[in-house]
Parts: structure tokens; C-alpha cells; sequence
């Protein structure tokens, strides 16, 4: 499976598209390459098509988080969606943003089930 990337200057947004089974090594490749090629102020991971492989365990959520705290996660004025409509994904994106907070990520995030609902939060100002 491959993560598509899109980014919208106009929105500050930053799209990230999974469909099919979702590996580990996918998900690293795409948080790795923020070192490059940062994304946007808000980012969206849309795994509305997407389920974790069998090999998505929590180890992987810790190396995960530890990396994207690196790259993304002391932005304190950034904002990451994550929207999920199946329950193993969902769970699996509530794992990994619990590891982020743990690790003392600055930025907002939060796991929808509603496109919708995530996109209006990513659209609200910090006050």
C-alpha cells in the first residue's frame, strides 16, 4: 500500500491518504520524510480505507511516536487529525497519539471517526 501526500499552502494543511493494509515500515518512511520535507501546520491522516497490518503492535506505535515527536512533534502551534471509522483503526491511532503525548509532544491531536468533524477541528484557531 502506498500513503499519498498532499499538501494545500492555501489551508496549511497537509493530507496524508492510507488505503489497504497499513505496515509499520510505511508509516515510518512517510514520518521520516517530514525531516526533508516537512509538512504543513496541520496535517490530517485520512485511514478511513486503512487497517493496520498484523505486524502494527504497540512496540511499533513507541518507535513510531518517538520518531514523529522528533520531526513534527514540538510544533506547538501545529494540529494533527487522524480520522478512523473501524475500530482496530481507530484504536490503533488512539495508541499512538497516547505515545506521542507520552513522549511530550507540543502539538494538538486528536483521533474522528468523521471526516468532517476533523476537518472543522483542523480549521479552529488555538485561542
Amino acid at each position: 500500500m502506498t500513503i499519498k501526500r498532499h499538501t494545500d499552502p492555501s489551508n496549511t494543511l497537509t493530507t496524508l491518504t492510507a488505503a489497504g493494509q497499513l505496515t509499520p515500515d510505511e508509516f515510518v518512511e512517510v514520518v521520516k520524510a517530514f525531516e526533508d520535507d516537512p509538512p504543513a501546520r496541520k496535517i490530517l491522516w485520512d485511514c478511513r480505507e486503512a487497517y493496520p497490518a498484523d505486524s502494527f503492535n504497540s512496540a511499533y506505535t513507541r518507535e513510531i511516536a518517538e520518531l514523529a515527536k522528533a520531526t513534527v512533534g514540538l510544533r506547538r502551534e501545529g494540529k494533527t487529525a487522524f480520522v478512523a471509522v473501524s475500530d482496530v483503526s481507530f484504536g490503533m491511532c488512539r495508541m499512538y497519539t497516547s505515545q506521542l503525548e507520552v513522549k511530550g509532544a507540543l502539538h494538538s491531536m486528536k483521533v474522528f471517526r468523521d471526516m468532517d468533524e476533523a476537518l472543522k477541528w483542523l480549521r479552529e484557531e488555538d485561542g
